[in-house]
């Protein structure tokens, strides 16, 4: 997956970046900042696989955000990691056309 430099959630666009100290500091793969409209992806020898999950995992991350939804990260890693399965497990494609 070529991971877009923005991406819009939720009525905001938020810009995507990379970064090689990332993981170095925070011993994650990704994070996302509500209040400055940013993800910031760990940038290194992580398989894309990897990479596509986490990127969507911060995207859930602030839709629960946003809904303010009671959900805890446990919860949330489940649901991306399976979520990401099934998209990628069938060549998911959801533009009309």
């Amino acid at each position: 997956m070529e991971i877009p430099t923005k991406v819009k959630i939720c009525g905001h666009e938020y810009s995507v970046r990379l970064d090689k100290n990332l993981f170095a500091t925070n011993n994650t793969g990704g994070k996302a900042c509500a209040n400055m409209l940013e993800i910031t992806l760990a940038d290194g020898d992580f398989p894309e696989s990897r990479r596509a999950e986490v990127f969507l995992h911060e995207i859930i991350e602030m839709i629960k955000y946003t809904l303010q939804a009671d959900l805890d990260h446990k919860d949330l890693s489940a649901i991306s990691e399976v979520l990401f399965a099934v998209i990628r497990d069938n060549d998911l494609d959801f533009r009309v056309g």
